[in-house]
């Protein structure tokens, strides 16, 4: 399994592989900041600048992208917490 994301409409799909600290520094160099994750979604998330329909893609998936799972609380304790090493706090 691997970890896909969108950075909202306008974004391609794309994979931080395992690496959770690959995706942390995409969402902060996105913009997103760990405190700023307002709700998570079946498959992703909103923070400022992604809401609504605009929101971030992020699940487990297959090797072609196709969604295989979301992330558990675990996964999403990682998010965040690779978003606060990415920011360099």
């Amino acid at each position: 399994m691997k970890l896909w994301y969108r950075l909202g409409d306008a974004g391609e799909y794309e994979t931080a592989d395992e690496d959770f600290d690959a995706l942390g520094l995409a969402l902060f160099e996105a913009g997103v900041r760990g405190a700023d994750i307002d709700s998570w979604t079946e498959l992703g998330l909103r923070a400022p600048g992604f809401e609504g329909q605009n929101y971030i893609s992020l699940y487990w998936g297959d090797d072609e992208g196709g969604p295989l799972r979301a992330l558990d609380e675990h996964d999403r304790r990682n998010v965040h917490d690779a978003i606060i090493r990415a920011s360099g706090l």
